[in-house]
C-alpha cells in the first residue's frame, strides 16, 4: 500500500457519482469527529495534487463484505475539512480511465435528504452512528 494524505485546502479530489445523502453525511462526519477509525479508500494520481476516487471495491467492516465507492467518507472529510489518509494507486485500473469523462469537482457536490440509504446503512452496521 502506498498511503498519502489529501488535504483539501491545497489538493482537489474528483468522484463521479451525484447526489449524495445528506443523513449518511452528517453520520459520517459524527464518525470523524469521534477519531473513529475508518478503512482507507483507493485513489489514483491524474496530475499535480489532483487524485480522483476508484470504482467500487470489497471491503470488509464487522465481518461483512460490501462494496464501497467512498464517496460519502470523501464528502465528509472534505465539509469538516479534515485530511483524509488514502491509498494512491500507482497504476490505474481500466475502470478508472473509462470514467474521466464524469468526472466532477467533490466542490460540486450535490447533497439531498434521502434517508432511506440512511436506514440501510444503519441496518446493515450495528455501530452505524
Amino acid at each position: 500500500m502506498n498511503i498519502i494524505e489529501i488535504d483539501f485546502k491545497k489538493d482537489k479530489l474528483l468522484w463521479f457519482e451525484n447526489p449524495k445523502s445528506k443523513q449518511v453525511i452528517e453520520s459520517l462526519i459524527k464518525a470523524i469527529k469521534l477519531n473513529t477509525q475508518l478503512p482507507l479508500f483507493n485513489v489514483f494520481e491524474l496530475g499535480k495534487n489532483v487524485y480522483s476516487l476508484c470504482p467500487k471495491t470489497e471491503i470488509e467492516v464487522n465481518w461483512n463484505k460490501f462494496r464501497d465507492g467512498w464517496h460519502h467518507r470523501s464528502i465528509a472529510y472534505y465539509l469538516t475539512k479534515w485530511k483524509i489518509e488514502v491509498n494512491l494507486i500507482e497504476k490505474p485500473i481500466l475502470p478508472c480511465r473509462m470514467l474521466q469523462q464524469w468526472y466532477m469537482d467533490i466542490r460540486d457536490i450535490k447533497i439531498v435528504e434521502d434517508n432511506s440509504e440512511y436506514k440501510k446503512r444503519k441496518e446493515r452496521y450495528w455501530n452505524y452512528l
